[in-house]
């Protein structure tokens, strides 16, 4: 590297600039190719989101720009208390020994379509098979042992959601809240904290108990109770409502004028690039190169 390649590469750089803005000086977008754009992007978001909601609500969380809203959502924000590890095995052994539990009801309620499964995995030394009405007793009995579980969780983040309560009552706004008590990552970056999370009645990226709690508010501005969910107690706030179909153009009339023009200003470039190619009669010889 010398002061002289410096130099010349600069130069060229500087000439191909000025040749580039002098080509491109008078391209200008009009409102009508913005409208016309702006249309093939509500139309493109009305057909991917009507088919998936999942897609909806990941394009949401992750920031993309939304065209077009389907029908029954709101805005919410909750604050997460976490569970500790054992508080989770606890809970998880309970949930999987229900499964289980389960899934003994079914083979012997549906005996044919589990009768090959049971014969190879059978052995003379195998132990007596639970009745069904057995089985149904034990499932009874860990149902209950996983509410009071839930119960127990729930009341051991008391303190804290007094607290929380209290500071609601007194005034507080829930986004300060959130940022003094809240465990989510997700609601501590963006667009989710200053949007929050979307949510409708036929929602996929959320579990159940989240969605159905959210969807349980009657009004803006309404705070749930504490409920338990796979990570911890929420405390879930209705945030807005979202207005259904195209949004407004001029929320994005900015952001679709510049993309155009760039593009408009490339395929002008490019043009003129090639015209000045073809009048100058470039030869090439690529397998002249020897590398």
């Amino acid at each position: 590297m010398t002061l002289e390649s410096l130099i010349e590469s600069d130069t060229t750089s500087f000439i191909a600039d000025r040749v580039r803005e002098n080509v491109i000086a008078d391209i200008a977008v009009e409102d009508s190719e913005i409208q016309e754009a702006f249309d093939k992007e509500v139309a493109d978001d009305e057909s991917s989101f009507t088919n998936s909601t999942y897609l909806y609500e990941q394009y949401r969380s992750n920031g993309t720009t939304i065209y077009w809203n389907p029908e029954g959502y709101r805005t919410v924000k909750h604050i997460l208390l976490q569970m500790s590890d054992d508080q989770k095995s606890e809970l998880t052994a309970l949930e999987d020994e229900l499964t289980s539990v389960q899934d003994m009801i079914d083979a012997l309620e549906n005996p044919e379509e589990n009768s090959e499964e049971a014969s190879e995995e059978a052995t003379e030394e195998a132990e007596p098979a639970l009745s069904l009405d057995e089985l149904n007793a034990r499932k009874a009995e860990i149902e209950k042992s996983i509410e009071d579980k839930k119960a127990e969780i729930i009341a051991s983040f008391t303190k804290t959601t007094d607290e929380i309560y209290q500071k609601l009552e007194d005034g507080a706004s829930f986004d300060d809240l959130m940022a003094e008590y809240g465990e989510d990552p997700g609601m501590q970056s963006e667009p989710a904290m200053t949007e929050g999370y979307y949510v409708a009645e036929n929602s996929t990226i959320w579990e159940s108990v989240f969605t159905e709690t959210a969807m349980s508010l009657e009004k803006i501005g309404d705070v749930s109770e504490p409920v338990l969910g796979s990570n911890g107690v929420h405390i879930i706030y209705y945030n807005a409502d979202v207005t259904p179909g195209a949004i407004d153009i001029a929320t994005v009339r900015d952001d679709l004028a510049a993309t155009l023009l760039t593009d408009k200003q490339d395929e002008a470039y490019d043009a003129a690039y090639q015209s000045w190619r073809d009048a100058a009669k470039v030869q090439k010889y690529p397998g002249r190169m020897n590398y």
